[in-house]
């Protein structure tokens, strides 16, 4: 029944006070589901905006370091805030290093040959002979 109807029907059971509260009612629900719809609308849009690079970074502690390998591979690592050291390599992110700087078993592992630095554990690894990336 629309709101026009049960108004009318209001009007002829209980007189006119009960369709003044039934107005008052109808318009409260309306501001309601007005309000309600404005905060989804800005909430979903705040998500899609997502954090910026910059904010990343920040966020996350220290710099996104890049290394670039021989084979025209690259890979990114930093430590984040709560002290893990993560890496990330063929669009996975992964934990090298829990927050006591211990080794993640079965994780990804970083390490020094000769001047270079190798990844392996990673999807689209091994990853050899690489080098830190000049920072901006």
């Amino acid at each position: 029944m629309n709101t026009l109807a049960r108004l009318w029907e209001g009007l002829l059971r209980a007189g006119t006070s009960h369709l003044i509260a039934g107005v008052a009612l109808e318009f409260a629900d309306a501001r309601l589901s007005f309000v309600f719809l404005t905060a989804c609308v800005l909430g979903i849009s705040a998500c899609a905006a997502g954090p910026d690079q910059a904010e990343l970074r920040a966020r996350h502690g220290s710099p996104l370091y890049t290394y670039v390998c021989d084979d025209g591979k690259s890979f990114q690592q930093r430590q984040i805030i709560s002290g893990e050291v993560e890496v990330t390599a063929g669009g996975v992110t992964r934990d090298v290093t829990t927050a006591d700087g211990e080794l993640v078993a079965g994780g990804p592992r970083i390490e020094p040959v000769d001047e270079a630095t190798r990844l392996t554990g990673m999807p689209g690894g091994p990853y050899e002979a690489c080098f830190q990336a000049d920072t901006e």
